[in-house]
């Protein structure tokens, strides 16, 4: 791997290991697939089947699959933390 996150492909050729931040086949950035996506409160299937996404190259789908998997995580912990009916129960003397 060189610096900046280029690394060479088999061919020898410098090839960027940097994720995707918006689709090509679409021309739609990550943050408004996303923000569809919430906003229509559909799958990701059916988002990209919706706008296009992954239709032509589908070069884009693994970087914004785990952008809205990371999304979700965040979405879990924020919600288990702030929940106190998910709350870790604490231990009372009786």
């Amino acid at each position: 791997m060189m610096a900046d996150g280029i690394s060479l492909g088999a061919d020898g050729v410098a090839v960027s290991a940097r994720a995707m931040t918006h689709c090509e086949c679409t021309e739609l950035s990550f943050d408004e697939i996303f923000r569809r996506m919430r906003e229509g409160r559909l799958s990701f299937d059916e988002t990209c089947r919706r706008i296009g996404c992954g239709r032509l190259c589908t070069a884009c789908l693994p970087d914004l699959r785990a952008r809205v998997w990371q999304d979700s995580l965040s979405r879990v912990k924020i919600g288990w933390s702030e929940n106190r009916a998910f709350a870790r129960p604490t231990r009372e003397k009786l």
